[in-house]
């Protein structure tokens, strides 16, 4: 006995995953695939999970609103001082980057970030990363362009953040500013 699959029937399956990706069920690589763009970035030695976004600008995992709401209650109430306020507004930041895309916000919570540490501590580098990734996502190519360039070169590179990530979104943020410019 053979089974025939009618088209009728291969054409519910694409309506269905149609219907999926439409209403945010599933993401195109799930349905595809595994890509690289879904999985967390290869961060250098001295990042020991402190961002929750991949290469791409999507969070690296589910972050539940009640975590957020306890990294804003640390914040705000002044129970987290030195690099733990700057690892709050960092992960803050991103997630107001990724989740919520206001990059308005984030990049007033790398700036918190900053402002709490020292250049030579590994938030700083990542919050200045961040914040080249704000101007990016606010359009501002010209200027992310060379927060990312500043980024790479020796002379002003800061520890904590992949460097070959920079680089390629120094890349993206070059061709952009020079299409719109």
């Amino acid at each position: 006995m053979d089974r025939k699959v009618s088209r009728g029937s291969s054409l519910t399956y694409i309506a269905l995953a149609v219907a999926l990706l439409f209403i945010g069920l599933a993401a195109p690589s799930r349905l595809l695939g595994d890509s690289a763009a879904d999985k967390p970035a290869r961060w250098s030695a001295t990042n020991f999970g402190h961002t929750i976004l991949t290469r791409s600008m999507w969070l690296n995992r589910c972050v539940p609103a009640s975590q957020v709401v306890s990294w804003k209650l640390k914040c705000g109430l002044g129970g987290a001082t030195g690099s733990r306020l700057e690892q709050l507004h960092i992960w803050l930041g991103e997630y107001a980057l990724a989740h919520d895309h206001d990059p308005y916000l984030a990049d007033w919570h790398f700036a918190q970030a900053q402002a709490a540490g020292t250049r030579q501590d590994p938030l700083y580098g990542i919050a200045s990363f961040d914040r080249a990734l704000c101007s990016f996502r606010e359009g501002e190519y010209k200027k992310a362009s060379d927060a990312f360039y500043n980024l790479l070169i020796p002379r002003t590179a800061l520890p904590g953040y992949d460097r070959l990530s920079a680089a390629v979104w120094y890349r993206k943020a070059a061709a952009l500013a020079a299409y719109h410019a």
